[in-house]
């Protein structure tokens, strides 16, 4: 904890299965979340076999500390089970290291990234780039890169590619397109828990399962998660709604960064596409309510409040758009329900919204 900013930090985090201190992968994460002290007196670890074995993983005197669970780490076990063929995460028999681009401990994406430009994100025995250099030293195979889109993010792309690198010539991660731009580097979160049954990310466990870009037997695994019910999806009918909804939404997102040439930027801890040199900024999701979501950055294309609503006038008259619930706190926002984006072809839509913007926007110059 940092005194002055009362900032969280975690570094060095280790997960044990069973008693092997065996590394038996690695997985490299955006930040720390909200994993918990696992005793209320925050007391660090002092049993002596275990630290002489700590000592293998970090040379500094600083002390070690034992946390609880939490859904990510739940998800990071069950993937390298997966990978290791065993039925539960309970099963594994070693040590999975967790490194992350940037080590300020927060739940929230976006207030860690603010934290972030605000202090020197190191430590008092450290600077940053040591501490990335120790970290890729550090890997062990095999390693999952799973820090999402904070791949594109100003701050952290050139040390994301760096562990990304190291993945592939150090640890021979095959699994990975060796473009760096061509990865989703999809967080476990996702990949084991929220669209585990999505045949896209189905297919993208087994590249890492398989380390190979052209894993065999996808078919019959989608065939599987599609016959088996799912603890996290009780309802078949509604995980196959969703999947088509995140078809859809993949599609679209696609078509507009590699077919149009947009510009992909980190938005709220997501990706999205930059119109008007960042004037505009959009973010497809699945979800059936808000499948877009607009922003407006006033500040850089200069555009009065009163610009502003009579541009949000036009998207909610033209193409169905909706103002946020909380329009004082969510002033520069819309979204668009996935019914009004499939209302016809998602991609013609699309087109019809950028074009709209790009031309409105245009105008107001």
């Amino acid at each position: 904890m940092d005194e002055n900013t009362a900032i969280g930090f975690r570094w060095r985090t280790l997960l044990q299965y069973s008693n092997s201190w065996e590394v038996i992968g690695s997985v490299v994460m955006k930040n720390p979340g909200g994993a918990k002290f696992k005793y209320s007196t925050h007391q660090a670890i002092d049993d002596a076999e275990t630290l002489r074995q700590l000592q293998h993983f970090d040379e500094s005197k600083d002390e070690w500390y034992e946390f609880g669970s939490d859904t990510t780490i739940d998800c990071v076990g069950d993937l390298f089970a997966f990978y290791y063929d065993l039925p539960r995460r309970e099963n594994l028999n070693g040590v999975i290291q967790i490194f992350n681009l940037f080590y300020i401990k927060e739940t929230d994406l976006s207030k860690a990234l603010v934290h972030s430009e605000t202090t020197s994100n190191t430590f008092r025995f450290a600077d940053e780039e040591n501490m990335t250099n120790y970290d890729i030293e550090h890997l062990v195979p095999p390693v999952y890169l799973g820090f999402g889109n904070l791949a594109w993010h100003k701050r952290y792309s050139k040390k994301a590619e760096l562990f990304f690198n190291a993945a592939i010539n150090k640890c021979g991660m095959k699994y990975l397109d060796p473009i760096f731009q061509r990865n989703n580097f999809t967080h476990p979160l996702y990949l084991m828990r929220y669209a585990k049954n999505n045949s896209k990310y189905i297919k993208y466990r087994m590249k890492f399962k398989q380390n190979t870009l052209a894993p065999t037997g996808v078919e019959n695994a989608i065939f599987d998660a599609r016959s088996t019910p799912s603890k996290h999806i009780p309802n078949m009918e509604r995980a196959i709604r969703q999947e088509q909804r995140q078809k859809i939404a993949d599609e679209v997102f696609d078509y507009l960064k590699n077919q149009k040439g947009y510009q992909v930027v980190a938005i709220k801890g997501k990706n999205g596409i930059s119109l008007c040199n960042g004037a505009v900024l959009l973010v497809i999701n699945s979800n059936k309510n808000e499948a877009v979501h607009l922003f407006v950055n006033r500040e850089t294309n200069g555009m009065s409040k009163e610009s502003m609503e009579s541009f949000f006038n036009k998207m909610e008259n033209s193409f169905g758009f909706q103002r946020a619930y909380d329009i004082q706190k969510y002033e520069n926002r819309m979204h668009l329900s996935f019914a009004k984006l499939t209302s016809k072809k998602p991609l013609e839509k699309i087109e019809q919204i950028t074009s709209f913007i790009e031309t409105s926007l245009s105008n107001e110059k």
